[in-house]
């Protein structure tokens, strides 16, 4: 029992004994340059010796030993590729929290992700009560180009059925995407067409867009809602402020509340917009990796425009990276609550299969000289998270006065504010989360989904009518008058949960406040910045960072 115990650290320090000299060949042949994107000549190289490696010292290691000896001797038939693939995923858990293993499924679905594309036809939906309906269509793509409508239910895909209490999302994303220029037939029922229809549809490039929102929230101040760092983020970044400078905007708001970060070179090209020649970016540092610092070149469309970030406890990564670069460098003002704290630098090593060792190489520093990662135990990554909510439990979610900066790492920022390290950004400004809690008893009816379900079948049964509206404020009047709250406590009395006046009455702001959140965003997929104007319309976070840009 005991040598099994330790089994998995032994494999694990045969193979990071190996790693590590594949680390150092990466190094010489790359010529110390980090980042996530080494393709072509260099990456070549790399596999060959790579190659060479596995094919000479791998086979001798412990490791394959006993899986050679679990693969020829076991009393059980084993899947091999499975238990490779615990192995993998054991020895890098041991780690930092955020070196890990990827299957190939999960390398294949990220890199889609990260290209800011994906193969298929433009189409928002939802499976609700055994049906799936179009709850949305993108504009310019496949499906907009055939006539789908938001509304319409897919009963036949490829032919095949798809309906009864069977199906799944997952089930209906793979059959609709699928490989560029081909195509999928989709079956539909129209509300108030007879008969059902077909649309042959052939697949396409469809953007995924990591800029969700970009408009003039007064007459010069625009926002820029962007929601992660992917290959098109600057491109959608830049070219989304400089419309908003033409609108007569000399001051923006950057949202990367929620960004869990994403491409480096992308926050990089980002931040260089707003920052004066030679002033540092951010500089990345490891152990076997020698200091590389980024530095702004002068070159930026944006040095002049008042700047404020808005961060909360979701933001990581690059956008920790953006944060701390303004801050570090009094180039702007950062409101909301504490990061994150994501500051390892990950570095992708493909293995022959398909899949990746994602090994954390490096740490990144913003200019002031601090770490943003925060605190961790080597393969405690229950710990690591919990620190997360602790953030609730602790009061520092709803009180500044309750964030515990370390006062050992002191800092300064380029005109000497003083700013602590231990872990994340402290934003200039600190903005509570806003929670009014609700009765119990209406708590109770959130936990059993019947809000979800309610203001889902009224959407779907008013479709055609909530499209008349083209902008949140006549929709939002609109809603307004439908009295949902009357609607709401007859489904729920219909389901067998009766809402009493008094407990309606104290909980009547939240719930319609979700029912119009829902019908906004449904309303205006394909729009986003309309329902971001009427999310930022009562946004305290956003409120404060006008209010300090005047």
């Amino acid at each position: 029992m005991m040598k099994k115990r330790y089994l998995p650290l032994l494999m694990g320090a045969s193979m990071i004994v190996g790693m590590l000299i594949v680390w150092f060949l990466y190094f010489l042949i790359d010529n110390g340059r980090f980042g996530s994107e080494r393709k072509g000549e260099n990456e070549e190289q790399l596999l060959e010796i790579l190659d060479d490696y596995m094919s000479t010292v791998a086979p001798q290691t412990k490791v394959n030993e006993i899986l050679n000896i679990l693969d020829k001797a076991y009393v059980d038939s084993l899947n091999m590729k499975a238990l490779e693939d615990s192995l993998s995923s054991s020895i890098l858990s041991h780690l930092d929290p955020h070196s890990t293993y990827l299957s190939p499924e999960e390398v294949q679905k990220e890199a889609e992700h990260f290209s800011g594309h994906f193969s298929g036809v433009g189409m928002y939906f939802m499976v609700f009560e055994d049906t799936i309906y179009v709850t949305g269509v993108m504009p310019n793509t496949p499906s907009a180009r055939s006539g789908l409508m938001p509304g319409d239910r897919i009963v036949m895909i490829d032919d095949i059925a798809f309906t009864g209490d069977s199906i799944k999302s997952d089930d209906v994303a793979k059959r609709v995407r699928g490989e560029k220029d081909t195509e999928v037939k989709f079956t539909v029922k129209r509300l108030g067409v007879d008969e059902l229809l077909n649309f042959h549809i052939t697949r396409a490039n469809v953007p995924s867009n990591s800029v969700d929102a970009a408009f003039l929230l007064k007459d010069n101040i625009g926002i820029i809602s962007i929601n992660s760092f992917i290959k098109t983020t600057y491109t959608e970044f830049i070219t989304s402020a400089m419309n908003l400078k033409e609108q007569g905007a000399n001051k923006i708001i950057v949202d990367l509340r929620d960004n869990g970060g994403g491409m480096l070179n992308e926050v990089v090209l980002m931040a260089n917009e707003f920052l004066k020649k030679d002033q540092e970016i951010l500089y990345i540092e490891g152990n076997k990796f020698p200091r590389k610092s980024f530095y702004a070149d002068g070159q930026g469309a944006l040095k002049n425009m008042q700047l404020a970030v808005l961060i909360n406890e979701l933001s990581a990564s690059a956008s920790e990276i953006f944060a701390g670069a303004i801050q570090d460098n009094d180039r702007g003002i950062v409101v909301g609550r504490r990061s994150f704290g994501k500051g390892l630098v990950q570095q992708s090593f493909s293995l022959k299969d398909g899949s990746e060792a994602r090994v954390t190489i490096a740490r990144y520093y913003i200019p002031s000289g601090r770490c943003i990662q925060k605190p961790y135990v080597k393969g405690d990554n229950s710990s690591y998270m919990e620190e997360f909510f602790n953030r609730f439990s602790s009061g520092e979610i709803y009180n500044n006065d309750s964030i515990k900066n370390d006062t050992t790492k002191i800092y300064r920022t380029a005109g000497g504010r003083i700013v602590y390290g231990g872990g994340g950004i402290t934003p200039d400004f600190f903005v509570p989360l806003d929670t009014i809690p609700y009765s119990k008893e209406t708590s109770k009816i959130f936990n059993t989904g019947l809000p979800n379900k309610f203001i889902i079948r009224y959407i779907m049964n008013n479709v055609n009518n909530l499209r008349k509206y083209s902008d949140y404020k006549s929709l939002e009047k609109y809603i307004d008058g439908e009295n949902l709250e009357k609607q709401f406590t007859r489904y729920c009395a219909d389901k067998g949960n009766s809402i009493s006046v008094a407990d309606m009455a104290k909980s009547r702001e939240q719930l319609i406040r979700y029912f119009k959140m829902q019908i906004i965003r449904n309303r205006f997929l394909g729009d986003d910045n309309e329902f971001y104007r009427y999310l930022y319309s009562d946004d305290k976070i956003v409120q404060k960072a006008v209010k300090e840009l005047k």
